[in-house]
């Protein structure tokens, strides 16, 4: 990979509801999501997945986007960049649970979308 990624691919986390409102990633398949996870913990408000009034009653939920990395520094400060996601957000169905908490992110090797973190 040669210099920094500024987008990711399709990312996905499943995202469980606990009855205070908090948001827990519990698998993803994206490598951006889980540098995020490495820094930041597990709540998908910290990680910037969900925000709480996207989130309803206690569930699990899937998440499903792309991450971009952007300059949040002021016009004439140096340059400070972060990770934005955009995505969409929907209740898991039943039948899809099983299949979505075994998601796994991507080697780091063999991923060409993982961000580098200097």
């Amino acid at each position: 990979m040669n210099g920094i990624q500024r987008k990711s691919g399709i990312e996905r986390a499943l995202i469980a509801v606990d009855a205070q409102g908090i948001p827990v990633i519990l698998a993803t398949d994206g490598a951006w999501i889980t540098n995020d996870m490495d820094e930041l913990g597990t709540d998908a408000q910290q990680v910037g997945l969900v925000v709480s009034k996207e989130i309803g009653i206690p569930d699990l939920y899937l998440w499903e986007g792309t991450a971009e990395m952007v300059n949040v520094g002021a016009p004439l400060d140096p340059v400070e960049m972060s990770v934005e996601y955009t995505g969409t957000l929907r209740r898991v169905q039943p039948e899809e649970v099983a299949t979505l908490y075994a998601m796994t992110p991507p080697e780091p090797d063999e991923e060409a979308d993982e961000p580098i973190v200097q």
